[in-house]
């Protein structure tokens, strides 16, 4: 039985997809921004960690904390955007939701 990832999969939109691909094609960005941007591209295509370490002949380790960094921003930023939702939204008795602006 092949290896199934216990890790969650990256969802990029069109849009996200094509911002990453404009960073690895700069040749005004930074060597580092553009690896990261590759991991990100080989993660959300199906890749494994390990397999991507090996195509971008880097450690297993700096692919996986720029995965958990990756992550754990894009978690940030969700409950970042649902506090702020929350803020404008109160529950009403009846079982309404009131926005409040």
């Amino acid at each position: 039985m092949p290896f199934m990832s216990q890790r969650s999969k990256l969802d990029l939109t069109t849009e996200e997809v094509n911002k990453l691909e404009k960073i690895i094609h700069s040749r005004t960005e930074s060597v580092s921004h553009i690896e990261r941007a590759k991991m990100l591209l080989f993660y959300h295509k199906g890749e494994t960690i390990a397999s991507i370490a090996r195509i971008l002949e880097t450690n297993r380790a700096k692919v996986e904390r720029h995965m958990v960094y990756s992550h754990q921003l894009f978690l940030d930023l969700f409950l970042i955007v649902l506090t702020l939702v929350l803020k404008f939204i109160s529950h009403s008795p009846d079982g309404f939701y009131i926005f409040r602006i």
